[in-house]
């Protein structure tokens, strides 16, 4: 794509990446991200690349694949406790990033820029699937703290079924951090003008359709009838 953008003459080109970019992470997915920064880059210097974290929404792999493993499995697999760290983007704000850049006529903005991008707040991946407990009215709260390497041997078998829940990669990225660095040179939303949406509210918005009795339940005990 960079290339034929570069024999075209495209005054813009936005290449989306990910925050967990890395040659050299142990995460296939991950490191190919790296790659394909470089390769990008080597073709068309002025790309501007763009590095979304975990990116929630209503039909997101993230938030909602928490949900899922709490509706279907015994406990919710956690890669040593579920310690490592990740700072969750609304999908609207990196929407709106991406509008903002590719609109711009400013170079400072769209030609030869690094975006990192991410929420306001940092969460442990423990925290995240307490939050989906808590908001999807989870009576099992239960997780299932397992080493790397059962959770790479489960995500190995899990991934020759079609369309797996999870895979050994996605246990690979569970166990590194993916937060904004802050020596990083790289531009973030503020840059933008786009102020970070926190988690709970977007993620109420959708997570709660997972609960036994889903917005009614709320209505119900509010005392109130549905109408």
């Amino acid at each position: 794509v960079a290339r034929i953008a570069v024999e075209h003459g495209a005054s813009v080109m936005v290449h989306s990446s990910a925050l967990a970019a890395n040659p050299r992470s142990r995460s296939r997915w991950a490191a190919s991200k790296g790659h394909g920064e470089r390769a990008v880059r080597s073709v068309c210097p002025g790309a501007t690349i763009v590095r979304p974290a975990h990116i929630f929404g209503p039909e997101d792999r993230f938030l909602n694949m928490f949900a899922r493993m709490h509706q279907l499995l015994p406990r919710v697999p956690l890669v040593d406790g579920g310690e490592r760290r990740t700072q969750p983007l609304w999908v609207g704000d990196f929407a709106l990033a991406l509008k903002e850049i590719t609109l711009s006529e400013d170079p400072e903005v769209c030609l030869g820029q690094t975006y990192d991008l991410a929420g306001p707040d940092e969460y442990t991946y423990r925290e995240i699937v307490e939050y989906v407990f808590e908001t999807v009215r989870a009576v099992n709260h239960d997780v299932a703290n397992v080493s790397p390497v059962f959770a790479e041997a489960v995500g190995k078998a899990l991934s020759m079924l079609p369309n797996p829940m999870f895979t050994e990669d996605t246990f690979q990225r569970m166990m590194e951090d993916c937060i904004l660095d802050p020596t990083a040179d790289t531009k973030r939303l503020h840059d933008l003008r786009i102020e970070a949406t926190s988690m709970e509210f977007p993620g109420f918005s959708f997570l709660h359709g997972y609960r036994s009795g889903s917005h009614f339940l709320d209505v119900h005990e509010s005392g109130h009838s549905p109408s």
